[in-house]
């Protein structure tokens, strides 16, 4: 989804101001939160930049986890079933991560003149609402589609084929892949921050200073 055509084309046009100030950045993820958290956590750095730090809360079946909570599954150490994070970012912009076994899969953008909303897919179809106030039957504005560009390949295959051809580009020019070891680095570390948090009941900083699993030896 970061190198979908019409997630490029997005950033491009709120770099230029699309929304005014970016503010606050919505982000749910469903399934398994170290593996499907990924994606959500990618766009929110694509669109935010590197966190400064996370505040945390994650609860099962309403009940706040605790280390005793920690259970080994295929994927690896797990715990909860819903999670509520919070990300802050340079400037004023702040980004919040939902999490949960089953729900939306989505992504919100709000700023100072516009909205943006999408559903997280390999062919995203995105959605802008011109006024920060969208109240639904607003009699002044409606949601319009950001297409990506015309005659431009979407969908799962062109965005492989679209990876493979930035993985070659970062070879020959001796550059990070748009997917570099930097930023996986970076998401596996904004993921593990979640854990860090609930246990600790406070807000954790960038880079965490435990480089360890919070739930235990991997």
């Amino acid at each position: 989804v970061r190198v979908a055509p019409a997630a490029v084309h997005l950033k491009k046009l709120i770099d230029e101001g699309l929304i005014g100030d970016l503010v606050e950045v919505h982000v749910w993820g469903v399934e398994h939160l170290l593996h499907m958290g990924w994606h959500c956590l990618y766009l929110l750095r694509y669109f935010a930049g590197e966190p400064l730090w996370c505040s945390a809360r994650v609860t099962q079946e309403g009940r706040e986890i605790t280390l005793d909570d920690t259970h080994e599954d295929p994927l690896g150490l797990a715990s909860g079933d819903t999670v509520h994070a919070s990300y802050a970012f340079a400037g004023r912009v702040q980004g919040h991560f939902v999490w949960q076994i089953q729900g939306p899969y989505q992504m919100t953008l709000y700023g100072s003149k516009g909205v943006i909303h999408f559903l997280i897919t390999d062919d995203p179809k995105i959605y802008h609402f011109p006024d920060p106030e969208w109240t639904p039957g607003k009699p002044w504005g409606d949601w319009q589609l950001v297409a990506a560009p015309k005659n431009v390949k979407t969908g799962a295959e062109a965005n492989i084929n679209l990876l493979i051809a930035d993985l070659f580009r970062a070879i020959e020019t001796d550059t990070q892949s748009v997917a570099s070891f930097y930023e996986a680095r970076g998401v596996l570390e904004m993921l593990l921050a979640v854990y860090a948090s609930q246990l600790q009941g406070a807000p954790v900083s960038f880079p965490l200073k435990d480089r360890k699993h919070p739930l235990g030896a991997l």
